[in-house]
């Protein structure tokens, strides 16, 4: 009996309860990849990408006025422009000096974002740049880090340029009285940027006074050239109405501009259309969509690259809240994806959108929307061509002689558009949720986080803990104790992303559930959700499953294990 108690405080006879494993691995499983389920398609048809409803994670108290730009740079990282003064005073009561209520404040105009969900920098707005915009529009993280910005205000007639710390770099154009629509320098009202480093060139869409795409040094903000539909020559006199005119042979509104394989591609919003030309402005073919569909403002909000189909281009329907794949050459239809509404996975004024180099998809919406959301592909095949993966008795014995208390990953796992970590946890005797033998942490000093107060309320729990972004899901194979889950924290301590559960906030907790947890149980803590032990009365051992949101690396293993990870048929 004894040699049995200890064969499962060391986690070795866990692995013979799979039945039991594998219902807990198909309950996490669920709830990472199944509870969002994806709207249909304007066909009926199931699309091919799924909403992550997980992502972002904003710090708490923080929000999003309408969200008009998103991009998506050489790391991945997604850079989000919001605007801060669309958000209603009532709901920013936070930002009173001093502050009225607990919650909340306007996130800052611009925000780096990781595959995670996590906030990496944010800053921008009139208190940090002197002649900031007013109405913020578009954003646009070039190949070598700088980051640029537009507005489309009644008085912005500017492109900014910014390192990606915030250190304003260079300003084109400016505030103030609009001149002539060809003026070389001052804008009216523009767009949208595209920066091609390898000419040096940046390319503006301009805009809703103007009627041009308009092109400048990037390095020095020298006036290039500038064209407008068809490429004919700027008609100095010719002025862009708050709906455009509906003449097909000009521009109405110039609401974007990318570049794909060499070819600058211009949104017509109006006239629902994509204009392809050289990047000399010769023009080479138009790409109409939702062509007297889309009412008077028009049926192509956005167009960006589709990675690794250079043949395609995403167009965007702000209108009817549609994303559309086209051939670069025909303009056919090739799929697309209607879905109008507030909820998750559903769209309303689907502003800009960009993709990243997994295929995930980031929408931003306007119209009181207020919000970033990430479409990720759906039945993409897991690395290894399907093999399966194994964690073996011995692995486990070899991590726990590494390291006999705590938490610690095994190993992680592809599984198509997010990776899978398994691992196993064991506490020792803990009283009043401390624990006994609990290694110290090991890092950057932590922030603050959850609601402060001077004094704690009576009746709190202490070491609650919440992951912001990372799913849990336990399987108990000895021992147990007394758990608790939900409510919120009080004076947390903010840790930094960590290897097993990304940005993580420690205090104490308030409003909680209470229940005992016993060999054999199952927990799964969705990400967000406050949780910690009050009691164990000698230990409690469990394997952990983790749907990891780009936290973990796949194929990373223990360095107790340090080999391949073993797959098999």
């Amino acid at each position: 009996m004894a040699n049995r108690r200890e064969e499962e405080r060391n986690g070795r006879g866990a692995l013979r309860l799979s039945i039991a494993l594998i219902v807990a691995l198909c309950v996490v499983a669920w709830l990472a990849f199944g509870a969002a389920a994806p709207a249909r398609t304007a066909t009926g048809e199931d699309p091919a990408y799924r909403v992550d409803p997980r992502w972002p994670v904003l710090p708490q108290g923080w929000l999003l006025g309408d969200v008009p730009g998103v991009s998506v740079d050489r790391h991945d990282h997604v850079w989000v422009l919001h605007r801060p003064r669309t958000l209603r005073a009532v709901d920013t009561l936070a930002d009173d000096d001093p502050p009225t209520a607990h919650c909340c404040a306007a996130a800052p105009p611009v925000l780096e974002i990781d595959t995670s969900g996590q906030v990496l920098r944010s800053w921008g707005g009139p208190g940090e740049v002197e002649g900031w915009f007013e109405t913020e529009h578009s954003i646009f993280v070039d190949a070598e880090d700088f980051v640029w910005v537009v507005g489309s205000g009644a008085r912005d007639g500017q492109v900014m340029k910014f390192t990606m710390d915030g250190e304003l770099l260079l300003r084109i154009g400016g505030q103030g009285d609009f001149i002539a629509p060809d003026d070389p320098a001052m804008l009216g009202r523009p767009t949208d940027i595209y920066v091609d480093t390898g000419r040096r060139e940046v390319f503006v869409s301009d805009g809703y006074r103007n009627r041009r795409v308009i092109v400048f040094d990037a390095d020095t903000g020298a006036f290039l050239r500038q064209w407008t539909a068809f490429g004919r020559a700027v008609d100095p006199a010719f002025v862009a109405g708050v709906d455009g005119d509906g003449d097909i042979e000009n521009f109405a509104i110039v609401h974007c501009v990318t570049m794909i394989e060499g070819e600058v591609h211009v949104c017509d919003r109006t006239n629902s259309r994509v204009q392809v030309f050289t990047p000399a402005g010769e023009f080479l073919r138009e790409l109409f969509f939702n062509r007297s569909m889309a009412g008077a403002q028009g049926g192509v909000w956005d167009a960006a690259p589709v990675p690794g189909r250079p043949g395609l281009v995403f167009v965007l329907d702000g209108i009817n809240s549609e994303i559309a794949l086209l051939d670069r050459r025909s303009g056919d239809v090739v799929a697309s994806h209607r879905s109008k509404g507030r909820y998750a996975g559903q769209m309303h004024w689907p502003h800009q959108l960009a993709a990243d180099s997994a295929g995930n998809v980031y929408v931003a919406e306007v119209g009181g929307s207020q919000r970033i959301q990430r479409f990720v592909p759906q039945g993409v095949s897991p690395a290894g061509g399907g093999a399966a993966t194994f964690v073996t008795e011995a692995e486990i014995a070899r991590t726990l002689e590494a390291m006999p208390f705590g938490d610690r990953n095994i190993r992680v796992v592809d599984i198509g558009h997010e990776n899978f970590a398994i691992g196993f946890v064991h506490r020792g005797r803990t009283v009043n949720g401390v624990a006994e033998n609990r290694p110290a942490y090991e890092g950057p000093p932590p922030g603050s986080c959850g609601l402060a107060e001077d004094i704690l309320p009576q009746g709190g729990r202490r070491a609650g803990i919440v992951h912001y972004a990372q799913t849990e899901g336990y399987y108990v194979t000895s021992g147990g104790g007394t758990m608790f889950t939900g409510g919120y924290l009080v004076n947390g301590r903010e840790y930094p992303q960590v290897h097993l559960n990304g940005p993580t906030c420690i205090g104490t907790a308030y409003d909680v559930t209470v229940r005992s947890v016993e060999a054999g149980d199952v927990v799964v803590v969705p990400a967000g959700v406050v949780h910690g032990w009050i009691d164990v009365p000698d230990h409690v051992d469990y394997i952990s499953f983790r749907p990891s949101p780009g936290i973990l690396e796949a194929g990373w293993v223990h360095p107790a294990i340090g080999e391949p990870m073993t797959t098999g048929e």
